[in-house]
């Protein structure tokens, strides 16, 4: 049973191995506890990486060790368990994701709104 509440989320993240160079791939979910990525290739467990996520503000970083790896389709999921910073340095860090993820939502919601959407300055009022 997973003690932590994961949020969803599509953000590119960049990941290295202690002697592997960075490798792009997609942060799933996250929590305080860890995270999940899709990537391409299989990572063994028990490696610990770092996990670097481009921020607007700065870039942050968190270090973990693989708790399990399966191939999914063409892709590789990992799940990565927290092993560095504070409970509450981890509790920021979802935050300032979930954050970013929100800012990019509302971001393509104003690129492409909805035809239903009764706040588009595109159709009249009534």
């Amino acid at each position: 049973m997973r003690t932590f509440i994961r949020q969803p989320t599509r953000l590119p993240v960049e990941i290295t191995a202690v002697d592997d160079p960075i490798e792009s791939c997609q942060l799933l979910d996250i929590g305080v506890g860890g995270f999940c990525c899709k990537t391409d290739h299989t990572i063994p467990k028990g490696t610990t990486i770092g996990l670097s996520i481009p921020s607007r503000d700065q870039r942050l970083h968190a270090q973990g060790k693989v708790s399990w790896c399966r191939r999914k389709g063409d892709d590789v999921r990992i799940g990565v368990q927290f092993i560095s910073a504070n409970p509450e340095s981890r509790l920021q860090l979802v935050e300032r994701i979930c954050d970013i993820e929100r800012q990019r939502r509302l971001g393509r919601r104003q690129r492409n709104p909805s035809p239903g959407n009764t706040d588009s300055p595109t159709k009249p009022a009534h």
